[in-house]
């Protein structure tokens, strides 16, 4: 095996999603010690390695490939020279499991499977596009929203849009992000933040999460729900603003339509 000059370790950050690091290894480190090294290297960057996670009561996932290209699991416990890494290779790095509060590898698993089950009921009309072990980015197809403005202020309809779950770090222990992907304007949804204010009566038993966040981000495009409230109406002003004008000189313009979604539990 070649000398590695440099392994490239891509870790979940909860400010800035997968970041990459990189440091010199000697080939008989082993993987966990490289790792070690790269979260005090990093700690002079914008987006360190958050040391929080660094304790006793914490596991991570070591993969061989980038986020979204995963193709298998490594033992962090093996040296570099053991796993056969060359430089340049990317190894991804996350935390699973809060030691004694439930496996989130399953928990994972499991939101996981019922998310395709729930695609599966409603072919066509939501579709996956991609996934890496934390993220979901989906896409709606049929339900009317409004992806900006005319010139003349009057709302541009669009049936298509793209947006993405990003589960917690560590996952089910916080709530999930939910980020817009295509332009969405509507007054709970910031496109400069890649935030969508979705209200989800999220705890860690909630059963059938994604499927639920789903719902709620159609409820919201289609404007089914607004929430012009503070903060919530901050998250877009010119949409708010734009919104309480339109709907008071065209009060049965919205709900823009009231689709929705099937959903039956396959195992019951």
């Amino acid at each position: 095996m070649a000398q590695v000059e440099k392994l490239l370790f891509s870790v979940w950050n909860s400010a800035a999603g997968f970041t990459q690091y990189d440091v010199t290894y000697a080939p008989d480190y082993t993987l966990w010690d490289a790792f070690l090294l790269t979260v005090e290297a990093s700690q002079n960057r914008e987006y360190p390695i958050e040391k929080e996670y660094m304790g006793q009561d914490i596991r991570w996932s070591f993969a061989y490939g980038a986020e979204d290209q995963m193709v298998e699991r490594l033992d962090e416990e093996c040296t570099i020279r053991e796993l056969g890494l060359q430089s340049g290779d990317i190894i991804t790095v996350s935390p699973i499991e809060y030691l004694g509060a439930g496996d989130a590898i399953a928990r994972i698993r499991r939101d996981r499977k019922q998310l395709i089950q729930f695609m599966d009921q409603n072919a066509g009309a939501i579709k996956l596009l991609k996934a890496n072990p934390r993220a979901f980015y989906i896409r709606l197809k049929g339900f009317k929203g409004i992806s900006g403005l005319d010139k003349s202020g009057e709302p541009i309809i669009t049936d298509q849009h793209d947006f993405a779950i990003h589960l917690g770090n560590p996952h089910p222990h916080e709530e999930p992000l939910v980020a817009p992907v295509s332009y969405i304007f509507h007054p709970n949804v910031s496109m400069e933040k890649r935030k969508m204010c979705v209200w989800v009566d999220y705890n860690l038993d909630q059963n059938f999460l994604l499927p639920l966040v789903c719902y709620q981000v159609v409820d919201m495009i289609q404007y089914q729900k607004v929430n012009m409230e503070e903060p919530h109406r901050l998250m877009n002003e010119e949409a708010s603003n734009w919104y309480e004008s339109y709907v008071a000189k065209n009060p049965k313009f919205f709900p823009l339509s009231g689709r929705t979604f099937r959903w039956s539990d396959p195992e019951g």
